[in-house]
This record gives structure tokens, C-alpha cells and sequence, in this order.
């Protein structure tokens, strides 16, 4: 606590935005490629992009001080309001429109405790993820295919939803930055933001794990 009160504003703000451009990086190197093959498998790559949703919607919650009724209802919040939007310029992108924020946190769930794909019943559209370099005529024919059985089935790649929750995270910060302008002239609302920020930075000191750069080790002069 005497940490927080002996930060300046400033350093709370750069501390908060340096650790999601980091997380941001870390997430996205889980789709780095050698001599044309993913390093990581699409299955985990999913769940590394969902842990991704949890950590942000965890930080916005505490940034607006809002009551929480647990994971599902942080994640569900965030999505609807950031992800599945026309706000957001990826949204348009693929299948997205045909998924509701809780059937993402379905397949979230099942994704991370089973490494399976969530309600896949006949009443449901199913969901088939497909590698992140298959081409787009392979697709079409993924999509031919379940048609010819009377199916609509939802496809994406992982990159695809990573790239949607990204421009997510981003429009989320970006209002968070708008506030600053807003701030200017009212007086309510910079209050709001450095409270915000505050709360965040706290919470980062308390659960966050940030990059420490350890000094160089010095020769003994002995």
C-alpha cells in the first residue's frame, strides 16, 4: 500500500500500460512459425488466447470498480462490450457475428479444462477451428461439406479470434486513454480515471507478474 502512495499518477499509468503491451506480445508469440509449422499447437493456442480475455477482463472490472459475479460474468461483460461489436473492426471478419459472448465462454471453458471444443449438440451450430495457414478455398470446402448435411458449422482460426480480442483489449485501453482528454474539463472524470489506474496498478503489484530487467553482473575487482 505505501508503494501505491508514493507512486506518482505518471509512473501508476506507465506501469499499468507497459504491462498489457507486454502481454499483449507474450500472447501473441504463441503463433510464431518454424520452417512452416506453428511451435505451438492450435488447441493450446486457443487457450492461451482465452487466458488472455480473463486476464483484461479481470484488470477492466477492477479499473471501474464494477461488482463481479465471477469469471464467467467478467468475461461475458467484456466480450459483448468489446469484442463482439461493430466497434470492433475485426467483428465483421469470418463467422463472429453467428457467436454470443456465452458460447464463448463455453468453448473458453472447455477449451481450458478439457482441450475439447464446447456444446457441439444438433441444436447448436458446431464450432471447427482450423490450422492458422489452411488455405481460404479449404475452408469453403470445410464449410461445403457440413452444408451438404443440412449444417451451418462456425469456422476460425486461432489468429482470427486472437486478432478479435486483441482489437478488444485495444479499444478498451483506447477509451481509457479518451478519458484523459475528457478529463481536462471535468473534473469527475479525472478522479475516475486516476482511481481506475490506481485500483489496476494495485492489483498488477498484487497478482501481475512484470518483466524485471536484473542488473549486468560486475567482475570482482579482486
Amino acid at each position: 500500500m505505501r508503494i501505491v502512495e508514493e507512486t506518482s499518477h505518471q509512473e501508476r499509468d506507465d506501469t499499468v500500460f507497459k504491462f498489457f503491451r507486454e502481454a499483449m506480445e507474450e500472447i501473441g508469440s504463441v503463433f510464431c512459425m518454424q520452417d512452416g509449422r506453428p511451435l505451438v499447437a492450435e488447441r493450446t493456442q486457443l487457450v492461451v488466447v482465452f487466458t488472455f480475455v480473463d486476464v483484461v477482463a479481470n484488470y477492466w472490472f477492477e479499473y471501474t470498480g464494477r461488482h463481479s459475479n465471477g469469471q464467467r460474468d467478467r468475461f461475458v461483460q467484456w466480450v459483448q462490450r468489446y469484442v463482439l461489436t461493430e466497434k470492433n473492426r475485426d467483428y465483421p471478419n469470418g463467422d463472429f457475428s453467428r457467436l454470443s459472448a456465452e458460447r464463448l465462454y463455453e468453448l473458453r471453458s472447455s477449451l481450458v479444462h478439457f482441450l475439447g471444443l464446447s456444446n457441439q449438440e444438433e441444436s447448436t451450430e458446431p464450432i471447427g477451428v482450423v490450422t492458422n495457414t489452411l488455405p481460404e478455398d479449404a475452408v469453403t470446402k470445410v464449410r461445403e461439406g457440413f452444408k451438404k448435411e443440412g449444417k451451418m458449422i462456425i469456422v476460425f482460426r486461432p489468429k482470427q479470434l486472437y486478432n478479435l480480442f486483441l482489437e478488444g483489449a485495444i479499444l478498451m485501453l483506447g477509451e481509457w486513454r479518451g478519458t484523459i482528454e475528457q478529463a481536462q474539463s471535468d473534473e469527475a472524470k479525472k478522479t475516475g480515471y486516476v482511481e481506475g489506474i490506481k485500483r489496476v496498478y494495485k492489483k498488477i503489484l498484487r497478482e501481475g507478474a512484470v518483466r524485471v530487467e536484473f542488473p549486468k553482473a560486475t567482475k570482482d575487482a579482486s
